[in-house]
């Protein structure tokens, strides 16, 4: 067993249902981070502190509620909000994400899904922008922790490998305002 299958499977024994949430995010962090380092090219380093530096002034520009997301019409303009963003002299722009809604049941995200957020962060880089993608499904991992354990590391290990080629511009924020039950 390979791939997000067995991510899940390892996920599921280091949980066990007993709650224990901050081995089980270290254990996330290092996954997500071993999926996307491993295989990512060799390029030139850049330090936490030059990166956080060049982020410069952020704006949220796509919500997470965006009928966007579900295909549906919105007013998110695509290429216009990221390039008025840039001239307006932001240099980041954080896009708020619910996967779970879109994960299947065995643990998948929605292809159209995943195109919608590609042409999201090819826009914002595009653009010149950094890009951080914000995974928003806070309140569902508050509320339910060994859910939470098992619909983020299939989350992140599928954007950790679909992203693994990407610039030092992409930036991953692996859970939003942990509270609750996650938080203990």
């Amino acid at each position: 067993m390979s791939g997000p299958d067995a991510a899940v499977c390892r996920i599921q024994k280091t949980i066990g249902g007993n709650g224990m949430m901050r081995a089980w995010l270290a254990g996330l962090w290092i996954l997500a981070l071993a999926g996307f380092v491993a295989v990512t090219p060799a390029r030139a380093e850049i330090s936490a502190k030059a990166q956080v530096a060049a982020m410069g002034p952020g704006i949220n520009i796509l919500g997470g509620y965006d009928p966007y997301w579900r295909g549906e019409p919105t007013t998110f303009r695509l290429k216009e909000d990221f390039r008025l963003a840039r001239e307006a002299g932001f240099k980041t722009a954080r896009i708020a994400v619910f996967t779970f809604p879109f994960l299947s049941a065995e643990g998948r995200l929605d292809p159209a899904w995943l195109k919608r957020l590609d042409a999201v962060v090819a826009e914002a880089e595009a653009q010149g922008l950094t890009v951080i993608i914000d995974e928003h499904d806070f309140e569902a991992c508050a509320a339910d922790v060994d859910a939470c354990a098992v619909k983020l590391a299939n989350t992140w290990y599928e954007l950790s490998e679909r992203y693994q080629g990407a610039s030092d511009k992409v930036v991953f924020e692996l859970l939003n305002e942990p509270h609750g039950k996650i938080d203990a």
